[in-house]
């Protein structure tokens, strides 16, 4: 039996591929005022996913919670509310901290760091 509770955290996602990779997660809160979430999911599909060109990639809030409130009757007991399913592995979704899918290249891993926790620029 899973034993994770689901966060009480509002999230933001993104992710490319129509949903095939998940690029990185971040609780809300931890996002600098000046980021621009959605030009740095296009700034990061347009480098891994440039073959669909700039059409697959999308960026959503979620809460893990909130979800289960709501969908939890739907879903196993051992479903784990702190994980997104998707193609490229999925993604994780932490409590405290920044997460950034393991396939990403490190160069564009320090971009995303830089501008979603410092609002540093990115273009």
């Amino acid at each position: 039996m899973n034993t994770n509770k689901p966060f009480n955290i509002d999230f933001i996602v993104s992710d490319g591929d129509w949903g095939g990779q998940v690029y990185f997660t971040i609780p809300k809160s931890m996002i600098h005022k000046d980021a621009q979430v959605i030009a740095l999911t296009r700034f990061v599909d347009e480098r891994e996913w440039d073959c669909n060109e700039l059409d697959g990639y999308t960026v959503y809030e979620m809460n893990p919670y909130s979800d289960s409130q709501e969908y939890g009757e739907l879903m196993d007991e051992d479903y784990d509310w702190n994980i997104i399913s998707g193609g490229c592995g999925g993604g994780v979704l932490l409590e405290d901290s920044l997460w950034i899918h393991p396939d990403i290249p490190e160069s564009l891993v320090e971009i995303i760091k830089s501008h979603l926790l410092s609002g540093k620029s990115f273009s």
